[in-house]
């Protein structure tokens, strides 16, 4: 969701992690930036629910990314940020959906929310996104039901942290 709180979050989480003492770190905060500039002259700091949306969606990336970054070497803290991040991307895949020109139905025939994976095979099938991105979706979505199940063992927390990094890119990229 390209608005001002995630080009806060990532300017926030960018400078937490490294100096900026380097042309790679400059180009990437002039990225930054320049995104932000462009995406204010497209129009879109204006929708407030998108605001509101990508306001939660930071707190709770930057919760997971907390849990991920301040546990011990056996600290299980990675669970709850795999569930953090899995909601977060289910509601990205709900937004997309209905951004989508047709709409995509983000409910099924009983009325029920739609799971997930009925969400990405959709997407894929309306050609917003393809076959590896599909792929990769669904991968998140399997560890974010592991991480809800407690099956702790059918991940990593360096799966986790790809993970956030990949659900913050997949956010800016797709929520324009």
């Amino acid at each position: 969701m390209p608005n001002s709180a995630i080009y806060a979050e990532q300017l926030k989480l960018f400078v937490s992690q490294q100096p900026i003492d380097d042309a790679t770190t400059f180009e990437h905060l002039w990225g930054v930036f320049n995104g932000a500039y462009e995406d204010f002259k497209a129009g879109m700091f204006d929708n407030l629910k998108l605001e509101i949306e990508s306001s939660v969606s930071c707190d709770f990336l930057g919760q997971a990314n907390a849990l991920l970054n301040g546990g011990e070497q056996v600290d299980y803290s990675y669970l709850p940020a795999a569930v953090l991040i899995g909601a977060v991307l289910e509601k990205t895949l709900r937004s997309l959906c209905e951004n989508a020109n047709p709409k995509i139905e983000t409910v099924n025939e009983n009325g029920r929310a739609k799971k997930m994976s009925a969400m990405i095979v959709d997407l894929k099938k309306a050609g917003v996104i393809n076959e590896i991105r599909s792929r990769q979706l669904e991968t998140w979505n399997a560890i974010r039901n592991s991480a809800a199940h407690g099956k702790i063992e059918e991940f990593t927390k360096e799966q986790v942290a790809a993970m956030l990094q990949g659900v913050q890119d997949f956010m800016a990229q797709q929520m324009k």
